[in-house]
C-alpha cells in the first residue's frame, strides 16, 4: 500500500524477523506495527498528554532514506 519497493533480499530480512514461530508460520504484523510505530511515537503515550516525542533525527532515518538517494532516474519516476 506504501508502494516500497523491496528487493527480495529486503522481503526475505522482514518476513524471518517477523515471522510466528507457532506451528503455522505467518508474519507477525502487530510486532511489525509496534516496530514501525516506536520510530516516530511513543507507546501509551494518551495516557500521558503533556508527554513530549522527539522528532527523529538524520542520523535515525538515513538508512531508509539512502535507498531512494541512490536510485537512478528511471526508478525516481
Amino acid at each position: 500500500m506504501l508502494n516500497f519497493r523491496l528487493t527480495q533480499e529486503e522481503f526475505d530480512s522482514l518476513a524471518n524477523k517477523y515471522k510466528t514461530n507457532d506451528a503455522e508460520i505467518r508474519f507477525n504484523y502487530r510486532d511489525f506495527c509496534a516496530n514501525i510505530n516506536s520510530a516516530f511515537t511513543t507507546y501509551g503515550i494518551q495516557k500521558c498528554p503533556l508527554a513530549q516525542v522527539n522528532q527523529p533525527t538524520n542520523d535515525q532515518t538515513i538508512l531508509a532514506r539512502k535507498k531512494y538517494l541512490e536510485m537512478n532516474d528511471e526508478e525516481c519516476e
